[in-house]
């Protein structure tokens, strides 16, 4: 016989004398525990009842001892001797909140205390309904205990041979402060007693200590808990301190919080058997070094977390023909901090455990012999060889009928090898080939593990024509290298392929679908290629972390939960010619830090309900190139937080839901060129909040519905050259962001906007060689007497800080605003045509004493002439300001004392003028007539408007309207007739001159 067979024959015997020697307890010490089979038969009081607040007797003072009791009170009778005991019943106790209901101390006379209702009882931490202290020879039986605030039944100090049975403990209320913290309590040398047939419900659910309905601590030994009922507690039955050689024997223990069987710290030697455990946390919890545990014939099932479980320090024990099913994992062994070992797992039936069958975590010594496992498997999991060499899982185990293999340190191994396999476990094996078998609810149905870090363990593997499916990982690999993985399904597992420190892994053809966490997971793999296999409704389809020099090679990544693609670090992975579609996060996905150096080529990316390609936060060095990103829910490639230096060149991005490309929060130093950007829902290139020094050129920007780049919030030093721009509200839109360089860039049917303090918008280089409709943008700053040859050609002009110029007979039409103003003094504009642009005719802002004059401004889409922010003494004359498609003229903000004269303000689809918060405007001699709204609309704190000798007629609001606290306004002499709704109308306002006007017919 070898070593191994001889240390599982001689443990066997060991657990089996164990076993022969508590039964014997059991036996020799059933007539002195149990004053019972004799007593029990003592007829039980059926008529007299009393009431009383509490009960002491102490056996050694006279004044309370049992003589003193029984001859004083008509509710004690009996002799105290084993054939008559003193028999306490039909009491109803109620100390009303203080002390212990029964207090017996130092007793070895045989009494029973039963049908008795106890409730009320005290706060401090050992008061009870019945608290027997250095008590032997006691019944208490039948008992009822009801609002109990601290412990029910409470054995301390060397009580022995007393029998707790049929009592009924139950706590109402568990959500309060008073509730009762254990039902049985023994402590301290508390031995040779039965806790029998007992019904505890509610116990100790909240406290913040470990608390059981039954709990015996510090050396409690050789006590029988047989057939109760523990229920809805906070654990069921509790061992702790020392406490050795008890018998835990069919009871019925469910639906507590935690553990429903919880032994700690060196508490050797119990045995747990028959007992009925369900629906707790965890099942059978045995902890810190307890030694010669035997769980034997119990069913444990739907427990959330794991049925019989061994953690820290515990040994030569066993655990046989027990029924397991349905809870997380159905048996672990864990080393945690002290070392587990020499253990017998014989003759277990486990079914569909849902991660793990049997799970053995860095422990030694095991030997498993003839569990029939079904719906789940084994993991034995442990980087240090030795430990395997010790564990002997013998192949008449078996996984849904099938047999384990369980290999170590074998080499050359192939089909012959695996016949008909259940689950396959291969530890430092090399050169093996497996084809053509069903790893299906095996928990894990390939297990290749190598013990040694790169260069030594587990190499050369060829999988073929596998089905893996319903498992926990369907593969699993650690540090085993050169494995080629070809023509496998995955499907339904948490994880398909789970793989972590292994290089040179191929993997082909492979069809990875529904499984519930990531499809294919490889950690810290390097040299490894996935390619021709699809991925499709997994949670994430590839989560692929700190892998170096892999590819991801013309895949099918499609309608994954979450991401499709997701790497989270590593470098140098090469993302080729993949269709990557209908994810409900991103298509591709870079996550945190350092994930450098990427290749993303060739690849379809659409219908994502989030990024279409995601780099979030310290990616750098990556090239994106020649990918067709279209109708993503989100952006089409969105950078944020710190990506620097990435390369996004001659891409298609259309058609998305937010943006082309978006740059957010410190993205510099990237390069944007030669894509294809159009169709987007809002901007083709989005730069913003802080990202600096990025280059945008040489990209065709189309028809997105807002802007095609836009520069957002100290978005500095960026390089915009060469791009051409079609058809947007804003080509190009810089706003709060300095030093701009412009240069060589087309805008059709769309032109450039600055915005932002004037310091900023005179930083920019802008040359003239920038085109609006193929003729020049001119851009000046700071300066003065410009002339018409300043502006040959003129296609949009911006002046910032210029005086004294005349600009006339340009047409700067169909861009986004013909000509814009800021801060100028003395200018005028004078027979101009800007007409059919995306915002504005003309814009000024913080401009004074302008003259515009004989201009068309015609069918722009906001306003024809727009006037924001302290705008003073601007003389508008004889200009013709129709059909635009809101207001004719709007002046805002301070903008102070204009003359608008003799101008032609009509058919424009808002209001023909509209003045907000300035006052001392001039409005004289106007045609204003058919606009959409009103003639004049002025609104909040509008004074000093003369309003004289317009024509304010046919206009479909009414023809002058005031809004909100406005005063002193004159309207005199206009013709103000044919108005849809009022001539005048005016809301809080006051010392208006109406006077010599025309108003009929509104």
């Amino acid at each position: 016989m070898n070593n191994r067979h001889l240390e599982r024959f001689f443990l066997i015997i060991m657990v089996m004398c164990f076993m022969v020697f508590i039964f014997n307890n059991s036996d020799t010490t059933e007539e002195t525990r149990d004053i019972s089979n004799k007593n029990s038969t003592i007829d039980q009081k059926t008529s007299d009842y009393w009431d009383i607040t509490n009960l002491i007797i102490d056996d050694i003072n006279p004044s309370c001892n049992w003589t003193y009791v029984n001859s004083t009170y008509d509710w004690c009778s009996g002799a105290g001797t084993w054939d008559n005991p003193y028999i306490i019943e039909n009491l109803t106790i109620n100390p009303v909140g203080s002390g212990s209901a029964i207090t017996i101390a130092n007793s070895s006379t045989y009494f029973i205390i039963r049908n008795c209702t106890i409730r009320n009882t005290g706060l401090s931490s050992e008061d009870a309904g019945i608290k027997l202290n250095n008590v032997n020879n006691s019944r208490l039986q039948d008992n009822k205990f009801v609002d109990i605030n601290r412990i029910g039944i409470f054995l301390k100090n060397s009580c022995s041979n007393n029998t707790i049975v049929g009592n009924y403990l139950f706590e109402d209320y568990p959500y309060v402060s008073f509730y009762m913290r254990n039902g049985i309590y023994l402590k301290n040398f508390c031995n040779n007693n039965t806790i029998l047939n007992n019904n505890l419900h509610g116990i100790g659910r909240f406290d913040s200590y470990n608390r059981g309905a039954i709990q015996l601590e510090n050396n409690c030994s050789n006590n029988n808990i047989e057939n109760n009922i523990v229920n809805r507690s906070m654990h069921g039955i509790y061992l702790v301190d020392d406490c050795y050689e008890n018998y835990l024997f069919n009871n019925s223990v469910m639906r507590n919080d935690r553990k429903g069987i919880l032994i700690s710290t060196f508490s050797d030697c119990n045995a747990i058997l028959n007992n009925t455990i369900h629906d707790n946390s965890d099942g059978i919890y045995i902890e810190e070094s307890c030694e010669v545990s035997v769980v034997l014939n119990n069913t444990i099932y739907n427990n959330d977390n794991i049925g019989i479980y061994f953690i820290d320090g515990c040994e030569y024990s066993v655990i046989i023909n027990n029924i397991i099913y349905q809870n997380d994992i159905g048996i672990k062994i864990e080393t945690y901090s002290q070392f587990c070992k020499y253990f017998d797992i014989l003759d277990n039936y486990l079914a569909s455990n849902q991660l793990y069958g049997i799970y053995l975590d860095a422990v030694s010594k095991v030997n498993l012999w003839d569990n029939e496992l079904h719906g789940c498997g084994f993991l034995i999991d442990s980087n240090n060889i030795n430990h395997h060499r010790e564990i002997l899982l013998s192949s008449n185990n078996t996984v849904n009928g099938k047999p384990v293999y369980y290999y170590v340190e074998k080499n050359d191994l192939d089909t012959s090898d695996f016949l008909n396999a259940g689950q396959i476990i291969l530890i430092d094996c090399n050169n093996t080939f497996i084809a053509n078998l069903d790893f299906s609810f095996c928990s894990i149905g390939l297990y290749v593990y190598g013990t040694h870090y790169w260069g030594y363990g587990s190499f050369n593997h060829t999988i073929s024509n596998i089905i893996l499916q319903g498992n926990s990982i369907g593969l699993f690999s650690r540090e085993s290298h050169n494995i080629d993985i070809s023509n496998v399904t995955a499907k339904d597992n948490v994880d398909g392929f789970s793989l972590t420190d292994c290089n040179y892994t191929t993997f082909d053809n492979c069809t990875i679908s529904y499984n519930s966490d990531s499809g294919l997971s490889l950690l810290n793999n390097h040299y490894s290629n996935i390619s021709n296999s699809f991925a499709l409704y997994n949670k994430v389809g590839f989560y692929i972390s700190g892998c170096e020099d892999c590819g991801i090679i013309n895949n099918i990544i499609s309608n994954n939960a979450k991401d499709g693609l997701k790497l989270n670090g590593g470098k140098r992975t090469n993302i080729l010619g993949n269709i990557v579609s209908l994810n409900n996060e991103s298509g591709i996905h870079f996550w945190s830090s350092n994930s450098n150096f990427h290749l993303i080529e060739n690849n379809t990316i659409s219908y994502n309900k989030e990024q279409g390609i995601y780099f979030n936060y310290d990616c750098h060095y990556n090239e994106v190139m020649n990918n067709t990103i279209f109708s993503n829910e989100m952006n089409g490639i969105f950078l944020k937080n710190d990506c620097t230096y990435n390369n996004i060149t001659l891409n298609q991005i259309h058609s998305n839901k937010d943006n082309g490309i978006y740059l957010y929060d410190e993205c510099n130093a990237n390069n944007l060129s030669f894509n294809q950007i159009y169709d987007n829902c809002h901007h083709g290139i989005y730069i913003s909040y802080l990202s600096d020094s990025n280059i945008i050129s040489n990209n065709t920007i189309s028809k997105n519905c807002e802007y095609g780049i836009y520069l957002y919030y100290n978005s500095d030093y960026c390089n915009i050259t060469g791009n051409e721009l079609n058809d947007m509200i804003y080509g190009i839109y810089i706003y709060n962001s300095i030093n701009s360089f412009l240069c060589s860039n087309e805008m059709n049917l769309c032109g450039l906007f600055l915005a932002g303090d004037i310091s900023e918008l005179g930083s920019h280089t802008i040359k003239n060689s920038n085109l609006v409709n193929q003729k020049n943008l001119y851009y000046y700053v700071n300066q003065t007497n410009l002339n018409s040859d300043s502006f040959l050609n003129a296609g949009q002009i911006i002046l910032i800080q210029c005086n004294d110029t005349i600009v006339q007979n340009v047409n700067t039409s169909y861009g986004s605003v013909g000509v814009s103003l800021y801060e100028c003094y003395n200018i005028t504009l004078n027979e101009l045509i800007s007409s059919n642009n995306r915002r504005y005719g003309i814009y000024l802002k913080e401009s004074e004493n302008c003259t515009l004059m004989g201009n068309k401004l015609i069918l722009n889409d906001l306003y024809g002439l727009y006037l924001s922010h302290r705008c003073k003494n601007i003389n508008i004359s004889g200009n013709l300001i129709e059909k635009n498609l809101r207001n004719g003229v709007q002046i805002r903000i301070q903008s102070d004392n204009n003359h608008i004269l003799n101008n032609n303000i009509t058919r424009n689809e808002r209001n023909g003028i509209y003045i907000e918060e300035s006052s001392g405007n001039v409005i004289e001699g106007n045609i204003i007539e058919y606009n959409v709204n009103d003639g004049i609309n002025t609104l909040y704190w509008c004074d000093y408007i003369k309003v004289v000798n317009n024509s304010l007629s046919h206009n479909k609001g009414s023809g002058f309207t005031s809004n909100d606290i406005s005063n002193y306004n004159d309207i005199i002499a206009n013709q103000i007739i044919n108005n849809t709704k009022n001539g005048i109308y005016f809301i809080y306002a006051s010392r208006f001159n109406i006077t010599d006007n025309s108003i009929f017919n509104n």
